[in-house]
């Protein structure tokens, strides 16, 4: 008799950080590492726009865990649900939720969980210590309408999955049931989902050259900051040497316009263009 895997897809929400982590058990035990993954750009990197498919039909391993292909049918209903995520630039209703359950019609168990604080001492003059654990608010949630519609502040989401698509059916679950919605960063210019359009950027590390190693809205504000006091250096410079101060109020009009466009939209090749101006074109100038 073979046995059986199930993957748990645990979705949890600390500090206004979203976090997704991966379990493969097996016969009740843990068969793997747990695998991480963002689930606010997981399912936009998936998706191949050339070819309207998700990666996962191209390869063989998705979470680190080797599944059989997507069928053709579901590949489509998934694309065709992240294109209407992406072209209505709005979160799904209770009822866009349900039909999708229908559409779908897979059998995935899932719990959810609120964080709840409680104080124990063993003093009764000592400061007690403040401990947090999940508490299960509602368990194989045939009635989503009690957390969809009252606004309650749910921690985790943990979902019992047996292939690849009832996988990517939890993700996309998870983010109807919290009302996502899809953007675009500021920065690297690719889409990803967040709950607020407050958020201009995503969680991926910036493609911008020196600086691949930071997420794209610290990378934008260190890139900023350098080019900021490279400004302020050659203003400096210009009014020092330049006795009557027309190459700092020259400079000054030509750097107006990079300093807007990168304000407004700081993209790679906006900022490129920035860096080009102050350590190209200023830097062979003579003072």
């Amino acid at each position: 008799m073979m046995s059986k895997s199930e993957y748990i897809v645990e979705i949890t929400r600390e500090n206004n950080s979203l976090s997704g982590k991966m379990q493969k058990v097996k016969n009740g035990k843990n068969d793997t590492k747990d695998t991480i993954f963002d689930p606010t750009i997981f399912l936009i990197d998936l998706y191949k726009k050339d070819t309207n498919h998700l990666l996962a039909n191209d390869v063989k391993n998705v979470f680190g865990f080797k599944f059989d292909n997507l069928s053709a049918t579901h590949d489509l209903m998934f694309v065709d649900i992240l294109n209407k995520f992406i072209r209505e630039k709005r979160s799904f209703d209770l009822y866009d939720l349900e039909k999708f359950k229908v559409l779908f019609d897979v059998n995935v168990d899932y719990a959810v969980y609120y964080k709840i604080a409680t104080y124990t001492t063993d003093d009764l003059n000592a400061k007690p210590i403040k401990s947090e654990n999940y508490m299960p608010y509602l368990y194989h949630s045939d009635n989503a309408e009690d957390i969809f519609n009252q606004d309650i502040k749910c921690h985790k989401y943990k979902y019992i999955c047996n292939d690849i698509t009832e996988i990517l059916f939890a993700i996309f679950h998870y983010l109807m049931m919290n009302k996502y919605k899809v953007a675009t960063c500021r920065h690297c210019e690719k889409r990803f989902f967040t709950n607020s359009f407050k958020n201009m950027y995503c969680k991926r590390k910036s493609p911008y050259k020196k600086y691949d190693h930071l997420e794209c809205e610290q990378a934008v504000r260190n890139i900023c900051q350098k080019f900021k006091k490279r400004r302020d250096n050659l203003y400096g410079r210009y009014m020092t040497y330049d006795k009557d101060n027309d190459k700092a109020y020259a400079f000054s009009d030509e750097v107006k316009p990079f300093t807007d466009k990168v304000k407004i939209s700081p993209t790679v090749a906006n900022l490129k263009e920035y860096e080009n101006f102050l350590y190209v074109t200023h830097g062979k100038k003579e003072i």
